[in-house]
C-alpha cells in the first residue's frame, strides 16, 4: 500500500484503513450464510426426492406394478436453454428407484445444446450427456420401401392403372429429395389426398396407357404430376404456371443458372425429375417442346 504522505504527493487516493481482524469476521459470517444456504438447498432436494420416490412407489403397489416408465420424445426439439434444464432437473430431483426415464432424441442435437450453454469444446457435450443418460440404443433406419408402400395401402395401394415402374419413380425421387421419414410420410399423404379427389377422367389422363413396340408402358404423366405435386409441398412460391415454364425451359437449355436459391432448388428437382422418368421406362408422350401444353393441363388439376 503506498504510503499517505507519498499518495498525497502523488495525487493518488488514499485506500481507507481496513482491520484485519473486522475483515476475518465479515469473511466468516459469509461463509456460514453460504454454507447454510447450501445446506437448506440440499435438504429441499433431499425432501423433495423422498416425496417423489414415496409417491411413486405409493401409485406402483396400488396398481400392482414394479416399475414406472416415463417416455420423453423430441427433446431435440426444444429450445436448447430448456432442452438442458429438463435433463438436468431430471438428474438431480427425480432420479429415484423403480423409476427409469426413456429419452428419444438425436444425442447429437443435444449435446450441441449442452456445449453451447456451457463453453464446452466440440465433443465434450456427449461426455456430459452420458452422466445423464447412461444406456444408449440406436433405432434402426426406417425401410424406405415399405414405408412407401404402407402408406400407398393406407389410400387404398397404388393408383388405379398405375405399376411398379410407379412406385421405382417415386422410391427414387424420394430416395434423393425427401430422406427424413416425417417428411417423406407428410408430403405421400398430402399428394395422395390430392390425386383421390381428382375426378375419374383426370385421374384417366393421369394413368393413360399406350401400346408400343415393347408391348404396353406407362405414360409419364403421372410422373409429371408428381413432379409438380413435390414443387408445390416444397416450394410453394414458385408454383406458378409462368415461373415453372420458365425455369423448365432454362433446364431443358441446360441452363443451371439462378436468380436466387429458391430458383436453384427447383431447377435441381425438376433435372432430377427428368432424369428419373426417362430412365424409369415411361412412354415419352411428348417431346420437350410440348411439356409446357402437358403441364398447363397439370396444372388446371
Amino acid at each position: 500500500q503506498v504510503p499517505k504522505a507519498a499518495a498525497a504527493s502523488l495525487g493518488l487516493p488514499i485506500a481507507p484503513e481496513i482491520s484485519v481482524s473486522n475483515a476475518a469476521k465479515n469473511l466468516e459470517m459469509w461463509q456460514n450464510l453460504i454454507l447454510t444456504e447450501y445446506e437448506r438447498w440440499v435438504d429441499n432436494v433431499l425432501n423433495f426426492k423422498n416425496s417423489f420416490e414415496d409417491f411413486i412407489n405409493k401409485s406402483l403397489n396400488k396398481n400392482h406394478k414394479k416399475k414406472l416408465f416415463i417416455i420423453i420424445d423430441d427433446l431435440d426439439r426444444c429450445l436448447p436453454e430448456n432442452a438442458v434444464k429438463l435433463l438436468e432437473s431430471i438428474k438431480n430431483f427425480l432420479s429415484v428407484e423403480n423409476t427409469l426415464f426413456i429419452f428419444a432424441l438425436d444425442s447429437g442435437v443435444v449435446a450441441e445444446m449442452i456445449e453451447k450453454k456451457y463453453g464446452l469444446q466440440d465433443g465434450y457435450g456427449q461426455e456430459y450427456l452420458m452422466k445423464i443418460i447412461h444406456y444408449y440404443f440406436n433405432l434402426p433406419i426406417a425401410d424406405r420401401s415399405q414405408l412407401i408402400k404402407e402408406i400407398m395401402l393406407s389410400h387404398g395401394g397404388l393408383p388405379q392403372g398405375s405399376t411398379e415402374a410407379h412406385f421405382k419413380y417415386i422410391k427414387q425421387f424420394t430416395n434423393q429429395f425427401l430422406l427424413e421419414p416425417r417428411r417423406l410420410k407428410h408430403f405421400l399423404h398430402r399428394f395422395y389426398i390430392d390425386y383421390n379427389l381428382l375426378n375419374e377422367e383426370d385421374r384417366g389422363f393421369l394413368m393413360e396407357q399406350r401400346r408400343s413396340e415393347n408391348g404396353l408402358e406407362l405414360t409419364s404423366r403421372f410422373c409429371d404430376y408428381f413432379l409438380l405435386s413435390y414443387i408445390k409441398h416444397v416450394q410453394p412460391s414458385h408454383f406458378n404456371q409462368e415461373v415453372i415454364h420458365i425455369l423448365t425451359s432454362q433446364v431443358q437449355k441446360g441452363d443451371m443458372s439462378n436468380q436466387n436459391k429458391g430458383d436453384s432448388r427447383v431447377k435441381k428437382v425438376l433435372k432430377a425429375g427428368f432424369s428419373f422418368i426417362n430412365s424409369g421406362q415411361f412412354f415419352a408422350t411428348v417431346q420437350p417442346g410440348q411439356l409446357n401444353d402437358l403441364w398447363s393441363r397439370i396444372f388446371k388439376l
